[in-house]
């Protein structure tokens, strides 16, 4: 018995204890608003400097994530690359952006996921 109790005790604690140390109002002094503490909490955090468009195509960084997350998706997990791209591959390239697919090859010898943009240009 005592030992059961120890392994959840310790745990609970530092739960606890973290959640009372981090939760909302932490840093900011407490207040009554808890969005505009997250919000002052996240602008406390922010890093300095502007965010800037990586250079390149955007139709093509996001159908090289496509094919870099069905890779892993029908390799790693073994996943049908249709239930992959359905359920798995809005993380990387939204809808309107996968349309523009041409052609879709799974190489199950080669492990590899290759795919075809209308301008030619394959993402593997």
């Amino acid at each position: 018995m005592r030992t059961s109790v120890s392994r959840w005790l310790l745990p609970a604690l530092t739960i606890v204890l973290f959640t009372a140390a981090c939760g909302p109002g932490a840093e900011t002094g407490g207040g009554d608003d808890p969005r505009a503490a997250l919000i002052a909490r996240g602008q406390a955090l922010e890093l300095p400097g502007e965010w800037e468009t990586p250079p390149g195509d955007r139709l093509v960084h996001s159908t090289s994530g496509f094919a870099k997350i069905l890779c892993s998706a029908v390799f790693l997990t073994g996943l049908d690359p249709a239930d992959a791209a359905e359920n798995v591959g809005y993380f990387t390239s939204a809808y309107e952006d996968r349309v523009h697919v041409t052609d879709t090859v799974v190489d199950y010898q080669r492990g590899e996921v290759r795919l075809t943009l209308p301008s030619g240009v394959t993402r593997i």
